[in-house]
């Protein structure tokens, strides 16, 4: 029985890679970037959606004014703030959320006090249809600007 023992045998503890290929730590990254980014785009068209539901909501309140459909209106509105700070830890490892959380908390401040004068106007029954669709895109921009 004939055994060749080879003069050029490497330990397994070195490492070396050719030239042109990737390491598994930059795939590795590049897979989280991948992850991260697919995520964040699932999100935004989650959000994207939800908006559409609002706007949606939005002009059928505009035309009926009735308090079912203002509940309706006002729950669509919570559940996409609730979203955003639910999200808010992911977002936050991918931008710097921490520094714009006073600007988000000061937006959601201010949605719930353009809810509070549209569901005056709801009541009053005298609002125009135009003020309660100028109220509704008020909302809709600071909406908008949560998540942008």
């Amino acid at each position: 029985m004939d055994v060749k023992i080879q003069k050029d045998r490497r330990p397994l503890t070195e490492n070396k890679s050719k030239p042109g290929s990737t390491s598994t730590v930059t795939m590795a990254q590049t897979f989280e970037d991948v992850m991260k980014t697919n995520i964040q785009a699932r999100h935004t068209a989650s959000l994207d959606g939800m908006i559409a539901d609002i706007e949606q909501q939005g002009r059928r309140l505009s035309r009926s004014r009735t308090i079912r459909d203002l509940q309706i209106y006002k729950q669509l509105i919570h559940r996409f703030i609730q979203n955003i700070v639910d999200s808010g830890l992911t977002v936050e490892s991918t931008r710097a959320w921490h520094h714009a959380s006073g600007q988000m908390q000061t937006l959601i401040k201010q949605i719930n006090e353009h809810l509070v004068l549209l569901t005056d106007q709801v009541f009053q029954h005298e609002a125009s249809s135009i003020d309660m669709l100028d109220k509704m895109d008020e909302i809709k921009g600071m909406l908008i600007n949560l998540y942008q």
